[in-house]
């Protein structure tokens, strides 16, 4: 008599199992929520990291710099960057490289040989019926969504918090220009420097203060924005010789430092960006009953985010009636020729704002103001 050995499953799965990923611990912003004298929320920016308490309980109520390492040398994985556009309704509507973008479209606007311009009008909408995904070109800066605010380029920061309890990642976005070109370019130093290796590394992310100048009014302004700091000096780099930063570093953490953390990175598979980022998309995310009644916004809805976030200098409307829908009509063909908008970047805008006339009247008068002054 033979027994015949009899394969058993071992408890894995093949593409399954064998991908383990980080657990994602938590998000720190860069901004608060305030609320406008019309009840409305909004982001205001803050000088400090605003982190979850356990965070909190290691650097204070409001910190500056964080004690940081990237789980993985992919910096496509740990700080991806991409223009970003999303609605309330369909979440995200369109992302792009600067080069190519994919854009959910209602086909049943589409042309047959659709032109950018087409596909600029017929992003989808909550009343659409028949969507899909289209490749188009990413004109990046120079998208009608992009001049009007509605479209961003965003990273996204995926690191290890070593001094923190738990192990996993945390989650930072960021839609400052100055932020993005500093946080990348300091990765791509650090990995010089280190052969190619930027997983494990102790590194520090600040935030700083910076003098820019408004793109709105043409005035220098203090803004606080991110940097990626290297604990060793660069005489300390030099006069190591042929060792490279991460060993550098890694001795000078000396005996206390977390054992075993490149490893633990390696092979794992870093959680996917939590979208919408709310601190940069507030409008994306309905989180009160006058936004969820925006059942018909679009893309365009975004720009009202530009409004909401000085609603606290406007005094409200005290007629004793509300103007008629027609009237608010024919005041926005005014406000759309005195600001030269096109017809079909008219229709974006009047899809944006269905059922909400008044609305995009004040929009436009404010943007008149704007070029005004």
């Amino acid at each position: 008599m033979t027994t015949e050995t009899i394969w058993r499953p071992d408890g894995n799965v093949v593409g399954l199992t064998d991908r383990p990923r980080l657990p994602r611990l938590g998000k720190i912003h860069l901004g608060i929520r305030k609320t406008s004298a019309r009840g409305s929320e909004y982001p205001a920016a803050t000088d400090f990291f605003v982190c979850p308490d356990v965070v909190k309980a290691v650097y204070g109520e409001k910190p500056r710099e964080l004690d940081i390492v990237f789980p993985s040398d992919d910096v496509s994985r740990v700080a991806p960057v991409s223009w970003k556009s999303y609605t309330a309704t369909r979440g995200k509507v369109c992302t792009g490289d600067g080069k190519r973008a994919i854009r959910l479209i209602d086909d049943e606007k589409l042309t047959a040989k659709p032109t950018q311009d087409d596909y600029d009008a017929a992003i989808v909408t909550a009343d659409s019926k028949k969507v899909s995904w289209h490749e188009i070109v990413c004109p990046a800066k120079e998208c009608v969504f992009a001049k009007r605010n509605l479209c961003k380029p965003v990273m996204n920061l995926m690191f290890l918090l070593p001094k923190v309890p738990g192990i996993g990642a945390y989650q930072l976005d960021t839609g400052s220009i100055n932020s993005i070109l500093d946080v990348r370019g300091g990765i791509e130093l650090v990995m010089q420097l280190a052969g190619g290796r930027l997983a494990g590394i102790p590194l520090k992310l600040r935030l700083e203060p910076m003098e820019v100048i408004s793109p709105d009014d043409q005035k220098k302004k203090l803004v606080w924005t991110l940097k990626l700091i290297s604990p060793a000096t660069l005489g300390k780099v030099l006069m190591a010789g042929e060792r490279n930063l991460r060993e550098l570093l890694m001795a000078d953490e000396g005996p206390s430092r977390s054992v075993g953390l490149p490893e633990l990175t390696d092979g794992r598979e870093i959680p996917s960006p939590h979208e919408p980022e709310e601190d940069l998309f507030p409008h994306a995310v309905p989180n009160d009953s006058s936004l969820a009644r925006q059942s018909g916004a679009n893309d365009a809805a975004h720009a009202a985010q530009a409004d909401r976030a000085t609603e606290e200098r406007v005094t409200a409307p005290t007629a004793p009636s509300a103007p008629k829908e027609t009237d608010l009509q024919a005041r926005a063909e005014e406000l759309f020729a005195e600001l030269n908008v096109p017809a079909k970047e008219r229709q974006v805008f009047r899809n944006a704002h269905r059922g909400r006339a008044g609305d995009l009247v004040a929009f436009l008068e404010k943007q008149v103001e704007k070029r005004r002054k």
